[in-house]
């Protein structure tokens, strides 16, 4: 029988503490002062949008004040759509995740009311048109008029309007248009060009009005994705540091899990890909449709918190499984010292490999015969573990080794461990490990998988 016996050790007791960690959690997901900060944010982002679209409609309304009289009504009455639609930005604060999908149906509904009323604008003018025919006079004055509110419509859109984004070409079609009506009012009689040049500029107001409001639609969802991506990315920040809890789920003093070091650095890659993909959807010149954006809050945001909490509750089962090595260890170590074992001191005192708590963590026991024993306590998984009891001894004896190994298994099973049967490992083990102080000093996580694979085929020992 050789001296490398291997013992794994299962789950057992952990699944109460896992609860608990849950339950911290879900907590932390839900402090009134969380709760309260994504408001805020959100409030600030429809705010800011708000500003900006105030702004620009200021400025829009501000260049069509020299409109004439046959197009100032029509103008005046989608600028005020467009001012109303603007104030219902603010009404999606408080339920904001929920709201931005009846925002965009508000907006869709709202457009379709808008071209109804044009249709029905666009008929009375066809019947004005009729009316102005017989005073030739006035019906040129009615075509020059109307074609320079269509040239003043035209630069609005080009001016202050994302209008490629939301229309892409539509804006060089209505210019050819507009000069092929330009050419007409020059080479003949105005009063024959009018309806063309109505045709022109009822075209480029429904295109004005059109943007305006897809444009709103669309800053609105970036507002809400941002905002909700902002409030993800608190979280992350807010859980990056946690208490540490005891298997009740009750915080200990002066202990703190570090949730990037206890998921290899899983909190590092999680926050990256948040920054990256707010600065994707903030940018003015972001390419994210509403559809992407809505889904970056009903999908990609709910995703992310998830993963949160996944790593959280990994950090502290991996705390926890690090101090139950430990506790092994000890436990070891105690039935041990009945067969004249001794813990090591010095150069030769317990430690974790590399000095690394997520790593294995090993026990040296001397006996006055000079005899010795490491006992590594190795992590399998993130929660389960495996115990190897390797023998360095003068007169090694088989049926000693094998009563040592049992009574060690059933001192754990008492503890309330799951734990299996002893595995012998076949030959005598590696006596490097005899040397924990160059464990200590080494980053043995590699080390040890080297040295694993080196000696599989002498030892057939395993993980």
């Amino acid at each position: 029988m050789s001296g490398a016996k291997r013992i794994t050790v299962g789950e057992g007791e952990w699944r109460r503490a896992q609860r608990a960690r849950q339950q911290l959690a879900q907590v932390q997901a839900n402090l009134p002062t969380v709760l309260a900060d994504e408001r805020r944010r959100m409030e600030r982002e429809l705010n800011r949008v708000h500003s900006q679209v105030s702004a620009r409609q200021d400025r829009v309304e501000g260049r069509l004040k020299k409109l004439s009289q046959h197009t100032k009504d029509l103008e005046r009455r989608t600028d005020e759509r467009l001012r109303a639609q603007a104030r219902r930005l603010s009404e999606v604060r408080d339920e904001a995740h929920a709201a931005i999908a009846e925002q965009g149906r508000l907006l869709r509904a709202e457009l379709d009311r808008e071209s109804e009323a044009r249709r029905r604008e666009i008929k009375a003018l066809d019947s004005r048109v009729g009316e102005l025919r017989d005073e030739s006079d006035r019906a040129a004055q009615a075509a020059l008029a109307t074609f320079q509110d269509a040239v003043t419509v035209h630069d609005v859109i080009r001016d202050e309007l994302p209008h490629e984004r939301f229309a892409p070409g539509r804006l060089d079609r209505l210019r050819v248009r507009l000069d092929v009506a330009r050419a007409n009012l020059e080479s003949q009689a105005p009063g024959f060009a009018l309806t063309q040049v109505q045709d022109v500029y009822l075209d480029l107001s429904e295109l004005r009005a059109e943007v305006a409001r897809l444009d709103q639609e669309w800053r609105a969802a970036q507002a809400v994705a941002v905002a909700t991506l902002g409030a993800v990315a608190e979280r992350v920040a807010a859980n990056a540091t946690r208490p540490v809890v005891d298997e009740e789920g009750r915080e200990l003093d002066g202990g703190s899990l570090d949730v990037d070091f206890w998921t290899d650095g899983g909190l590092t890659e999680l926050r990256a890909e948040i920054e990256r993909l707010t600065g994707e959807a903030a940018a003015p010149d972001s390419p994210c449709t509403v559809e992407t954006l809505r889904a970056i809050v009903e999908e990609r945001a709910p995703q992310y918190g998830e993963r949160l909490d996944e790593l959280v509750e990994r950090a502290s089962g991996r705390l926890f499984a690090s101090q139950r090595r430990v506790n092994v260890a000890h436990q070891i170590a105690t039935r041990l010292r009945a067969n004249g074992y001794q813990v090591g001191t010095g150069p030769d005192r317990p430690t974790y490999a590399g000095e690394d708590f997520r790593d294995a963590f090993f026990a040296k026991l001397r006996h006055p015969d000079d005899s010795e024993i490491v006992v590594e306590v190795a992590p399998s998984g993130d929660e389960d573990m495996t115990v190897r009891i390797l023998s360095y001894e003068n007169a090694p004896s088989d049926h000693e080794r094998r009563e040592r190994v049992r009574a060690v298994g059933d001192a754990l099973r008492t503890d309330g461990l799951d734990v299996g049967e002893a595995v012998d490992e076949g030959g005598e083990p590696d006596r490097s490990y005899r040397d924990l102080d160059r464990i200590r000093r080494e980053r043995t996580r590699e080390r040890a998988a080297e040295g694993r694979v080196r000696d599989r085929g002498r030892q057939g020992h395993g993980s």
